[in-house]
């Protein structure tokens, strides 16, 4: 359902052509190992195998375990390592019996592959290896309260709704559909998006940047002529090897939230956030994910609400504690966000494979 856009042609949809996907995108990073150096402190890579033997699993493990921080590799001080691995839940789950801690102590998220339909990745799981130095720890009550509160966000058909009562504006009166690709290069929607991403110490150039990447679909909301909300799915296309052979996954990342102070709360993120995952649908990818901020029950509730499955619930499965990814970035909490700068956020993955996406999102009249 798109709201009130039949009649913008600067904004209407774009079905001419395919948007492209490209193996190397700035949020989901490149197939490397080891992992190299990334923004803010951080090292991260993905593990470029699919792994089948569980000895090999707590090879991978013991190696990631024992990767230096700083070892005279990188320009800047590193105090956060994190990678992703393509691994089968059998061998997983053997790698977890026969060492428990190794595995406890690195795994910070899981991403369950069934329900790609595709027989070399129904069993595999993304596992997410993440350690930090003694300077990039969360507080731990802090940690299990948020784990907590995601859980019964989840848990719960009858969640909060966080909806805010002092808003006098209807869901009707917004402009919202996919960024077509004249109004990129508008000069009043960059200008509009430069203000609204100046939150997250964004420039003009690093805004235009981001709005011509062909691997990104961009979906503004609009009211009253004023930009106050916009999402981004971000393309990417990982190549594996399996048994020898090359496996491909085509996937989005929801990303690069941002809505204006004035309009939270309103369940406003979710309808965005349900543009970006129709398109996703039609695109026909494996699966879409989004590491989502802990520290903010909106984000949280519309991952809920897209029917997006989470990271903690595939630990739970394989009898791993609840953890999440720890002081992963640093994400903008609004006018009262007075933390120091080197604090980052803590963040879950959630996800939808294209069995559930196809599902919810698959026919365009919903």
């Amino acid at each position: 359902m798109t709201h009130r856009i039949e009649n913008d042609q600067r904004l209407a949809r774009d079905r001419s052509s395919d948007i492209p996907i490209h193996p190397d995108t700035s949020s989901i990073g490149a197939l490397v190992w080891p992992p190299t150096e990334a923004s803010e402190g951080r090292k991260k890579g993905i593990y470029p195998e699919a792994i089948e033997d569980p000895l090999e699993v707590l090879r991978l493990f013991t190696e990631f375990k024992d990767l230096p921080f700083n070892d005279g590799s990188s320009s800047s001080d590193i105090s956060r390592i994190s990678a992703r691995a393509f691994i089968t839940r059998e061998a997983l789950q053997k790698a977890i019996n026969l060492n428990p801690v190794l595995i406890s102590d690195l795994t910070e998220g899981a991403i369950d592959l069934a329900g790609t339909g595709r027989i070399e990745l129904d069993d595999l799981i993304i596992v997410y290896l993440g350690k930090n130095d003694s300077r990039r720890r969360s507080e731990t009550t802090d940690m299990r309260r948020r784990i907590e509160q995601v859980r019964r966000i989840f848990n719960s058909d009858d969640y909060i709704t966080y909806e805010r009562d002092d808003l006098n504006f209807q869901i009707d009166d917004f402009l919202i559909d996919i960024l077509s690709k004249d109004a990129i290069n508008d000069e009043s929607i960059i200008n509009q998006y430069t203000k609204l991403y100046s939150a997250f110490s964004r420039t003009r150039e690093e805004v235009v940047f981001m709005l011509n990447q062909p691997t990104n679909i961009h979906v503004p909301a609009f009211h009253k002529g004023k930009l106050v909300s916009a999402g981004i799915a971000e393309l990417g296309e990982i190549t594996i090897i399996r048994n020898g052979q090359n496996v491909t996954l085509k996937f989005a990342e929801i990303t690069e939230a941002a809505t204006d102070e004035d309009y939270r709360g309103r369940g406003l993120y979710t309808i965005v956030a349900n543009h970006l995952n129709r398109r996703c649908a039609e695109i026909d990818l494996d699966f879409v994910m989004a590491e989502s901020n802990t520290s903010s029950l909106g984000v949280i509730v519309s991952a809920k609400r897209q029917g997006r499955s989470i990271s903690l619930d595939v630990l739970s499965s394989l009898s791993l504690p609840h953890r999440l990814l720890e002081q992963h970035v640093r994400i903008f909490e609004g006018s009262s966000d007075t933390r120091p700068p080197h604090v980052k956020n803590d963040l879950v993955p959630t996800f939808m494979t294209r069995k559930t996406l196809q599902e919810r999102y698959g026919n365009p009249n919903i």
